[in-house]
């Protein structure tokens, strides 16, 4: 997993100098989503990811932030494929106890 991550970062550190700033996230941006970035959002992005607070994104941080999203998306995939057998589990009440359907 770390090997993907340092190519993916390594595409997105532009000047090659090992860490990711606001106007390299802004230019992967525009290339993953065919449409302008706001610096304001590029900015709002970063820092989302920059867990130290120096102004921009190592590989360890962009690891671990696409991790964090693997993981959240494996949930919510989890969540949505135990809704139906929940929803099967649930019976209308009465005062008196469950209705029969």
């Amino acid at each position: 997993m770390m090997q993907k991550m340092l190519k993916v970062a390594a595409t997105i550190d532009g000047d090659g100098d090992g860490k990711v700033d606001a106007e390299e996230i802004a230019t992967a941006y525009q290339q993953i989503y065919n449409e302008p970035c706001d610096p304001a959002r590029a900015q709002a992005l970063l820092e989302s990811m920059d867990r130290d607070g120096n102004g921009s994104v190592s590989v360890e941080e962009f690891e671990y932030y696409s991790l964090r999203g693997i993981e959240a998306k494996a949930r919510s995939d989890q969540l949505t494929d135990t809704l139906p057998q929940q929803r099967a589990r649930l019976q209308p009440c009465h005062r008196d106890g469950p209705v029969a359907v």
